[in-house]
């Protein structure tokens, strides 16, 4: 049985093929910490990319006077390659190529093609994850940049950081004197309109960000080609491209380029610092604030974060003298599972695999990080988004997932370099995947259950006419307290009025005429008497009626609405003049139950809810009563403080929607003036796998498919 033909490797299908180094590169030499290397700079793109001496004596061997493989065999002729490099040779090859150094003939048709549909593959792909990081260029700042350079130059000189440290120092000491009075905006920084001034406040400061990478740049003779827009889960951040300074000569030029953002932003975070400490509340205080806590926050979290491919990455991978860190760090980490897991002491080449502890343990960092970033995105699309958030997460974190696991199994499947141990390769792989996925499943996170409610009194009653009339009466405004007696409304009938002076004397008169009776005949008196009781009993009966047209409080309370605001309208009886509270102060918090399955809020705990009428307040109310909702109709102490009512409603049915639970909260009489006003809580709930998060979400999800399909 003959053997299947195998496929030609790199050196077989390229030997052949005459390339050349694009003549219009521009090529610098610098020393680096790791010692001298190369910067060639795209004069097209503004790419620059960084070699060591060995592999420039290779691209300098490549001019196009000759095919690959009589480039290959000079290189080792002259001692550059050994023999046994072939294949890495042609592999650095088709790199320089992927990376647009390269001229390449026509004639090479097929290798050009194989590439082509390489890299649409990689397109297709990136064109999905776009969706969730978008760059958009939009100018070329650098003439702008150095129109403007004498007004921030300065401050990349030694002068200028010494003026910063001082700057910084004096806001330190203002933060910690003041450190008792940060923590409590914190919590309302999501609440109402301040998160749109967050937004606000982070872009900007970004902006900020990029100009000092841009304005350091230009300040050390760099060129900055481009500036546009960097839209990361649909949130516009501005970036801003200063690879020109990977040409420069000295490290320390390098670093201030790469810290310049930090450097701008802690500037104008200082600026806010004072603003903050010097302002009363108020926007100009709350932008302060959030300027303030972005500047370190952010920048601890990301720009000074190694871990992430932002400002320190980079700057740790400049300072250790090894580029491409990332890349070297994924292939120690590979080099590490293969030689651990797979027992592999050798590479395809037969090159011993020794991986470096050092990049092995900073790569590990790495993907962690990286999973708790994937995690963490998840979550804000989830709660940024609700239900459209699950299926954006579930396609962000799938093509992650799936990329990784087709890279590895096709690796453990196909790679000749695993041919002797491919059976416990696969079997080992299988098994992790199995046990990466359920344990990732199964990992708890923090949970608090978002809800929201109205405040409202216990008792909440629509004030209505008695009788037909004229309102001559009534509070002054919405937000009125009365107390018990206190006349609410006063309505006079002008029918009313007369027939009741009509009856007046008609009952004077029949009194006069029982007078008269009883001194003539004791039969026409009897008779006369019993007409005027029967006048004085609708005297009665209408004097009833005119003193309901006067309306006291009953109990001590406050008017929550004015149906009617104005004196001198005519109303019918029945109709509603306005809507009045009395009795405890209270809150009502309705919460979906499948969510509240896992809360531990219980009667008797205290809950400190929050307004976004009142951002900076702590609502404090105590739990006194956690029961079902049950009944169909609003109730109107929640109708009259949220119309629409705090439980989604089947409007062709009347129903609820989903089941809830409602939480009655007893709320401090100092928070009376917040009557009417929503309320949005967290509520304390045990720790939730990954699992089962998403597995509500979906269920959520499902049921509002199915809600508005029956609608």
């Amino acid at each position: 049985m003959t053997a299947p033909p195998t496929q030609p490797g790199l050196a077989d299908r390229l030997k052949e093929v005459v390339v050349s180094v694009r003549g219009d590169l521009d090529i610098s030499r610098h020393n680096f910490r790791a010692g001298p290397g190369y910067v060639i700079r795209d004069p097209i793109t503004f790419a620059s990319h960084r070699f060591d001496p060995e592999d420039y004596l290779v691209i300098n061997a490549i001019r196009g006077q000759g095919t690959l493989g009589e480039i290959f065999e000079q290189l080792v002729g002259l001692d550059i390659l050994d023999a046994e490099d072939v294949e890495s040779f042609y592999e650095f090859v088709l790199d320089l190529h992927q990376r647009n150094l390269l001229s390449l003939p026509i004639n090479n048709a097929d290798t050009l093609y194989q590439r082509y549909e390489q890299r649409k593959r990689a397109e297709s792909i990136g064109r999905v994850m776009g969706i969730f990081f978008m760059k958009i260029p939009v100018c070329n700042p650098n003439q702008l940049l150095g129109r403007t350079l004498p007004l921030f130059g300065w401050l990349f000189t030694l002068p200028g950081f010494l003026l910063w440290c001082a700057l910084v120092t004096v806001a330190g000491a203002v933060v910690v004197s003041r450190s008792g009075d940060l923590s409590s905006p914190v919590l309302a920084m999501l609440d109402g309109n301040n998160v749109f001034l967050l937004v606000a406040s982070l872009i900007g400061l970004k902006v900020v960000h990029e100009f000092g990478h841009a304005f350091a740049c230009r300040a050390f003779g760099g060129y900055v080609p481009e500036m546009g827009v960097f839209l990361v889960l649909f949130t516009p951040l501005a970036y801003v491209d200063a690879t020109d300074s990977w040409g420069f000569n000295k490290t320390h030029q390098r670093a201030i380029v790469t810290l310049g953002g930090v450097y701008f932003e802690s500037i104008v975070g200082a600026i806010a610092v004072f603003v903050w400490a010097l302002t009363e509340p108020s926007t100009v205080n709350t932008v302060a604030y959030q300027v303030m806590i972005l500047s370190t926050v952010t920048t601890a979290l990301f720009n000074l974060n190694p871990l992430l491919r932002y400002d320190a990455y980079y700057l740790v991978s400049d300072l250790a003298g090894v580029p491409n860190l990332r890349k070297r760090c994924q292939e120690a980490v590979a080099d590490f599972f293969k030689r651990t897991c797979f027992g592999l002491k050798e590479n395809i080449d037969g090159d011993p695999i020794q991986p470096n502890l050092a990049l092995v343990g900073f790569g590990l960092a790495q993907m962690g990080y990286r999973g708790v970033v994937m995690i963490t995105i998840s979550t804000v699309l989830v709660l940024k988004f609700g239900s459209v958030g699950i299926l954006l997460a579930i396609v962000l974190n799938g093509i992650t997932i799936v990329r990784g696991l087709y890279g590895i199994g096709k690796y453990v499947i196909s790679s000749p370099e695993v041919a002797a141990v491919r059976f416990r390769a696969i079997s080992l792989t299988a098994g992790a995947v199995v046990i990466a996925l359920s344990g990732i499943g199964m990992i708890p996170i923090p949970h608090e259950i978002d809800s929201k409610g109205v405040i409202s009194f216990q008792q909440v009653s629509s004030i209505r006419a008695p009788e037909s009339g004229t309102i001559i009466e009534l509070p002054d405004e919405v937000g009125s307290t009365l107390s018990q007696g206190e006349l609410l409304i006063a309505l006079e009938n002008h029918d009313i009025k007369s027939r009741l002076e009509s009856l007046q004397a008609d009952a004077q008169t029949s009194q006069n005429k029982v007078r008269l009776a009883s001194l003539e005949s004791p039969a026409e008196a009897i008779i006369e008497l019993y007409k005027s009781e029967q006048v004085l009993q609708q005297y009665n009966q209408l004097n009833e009626q005119s003193q309901a047209l006067t309306i006291n409080a009953t109990a001590d309370g406050r008017v929550l609405d004015l149906l009617i605001d104005q004196e001198g309208a005519f109303v019918n009886r029945g109709d509603p003049i306005l809507i009045y509270g009395s009795g405890e102060i209270e809150g009502v918090i309705h919460v979906r139950a499948l969510d509240f399955q896992s809360a531990t809020l219980e009667v008797g705990d205290e809950l400190i809810c929050r307004s976004p009428s009142h951002p900076n307040q702590d609502i404090v109310g105590v739990v006194t009563r956690i029961g079902p909702v049950a009944t169909k109709d609003v109730e109107p102490r929640i109708l009259q403080a949220m119309p629409q009512g705090l439980v989604p409603m089947n409007s062709a049915t009347g129903t609820v929607i989903d089941s809830f639970v409602e939480i009655d909260l007893s709320i401090r009489r100092i928070d009376a003036d917040l009557i009417g006003s929503e309320l949005k809580a967290k509520i304390p709930a045990h720790n939730i796998t990954i699992a089962r998060f998403l597995e509500r979400r979906i269920k959520r999800f499902l049921n509002r498919v199915k809600q508005s399909a029956s609608n």
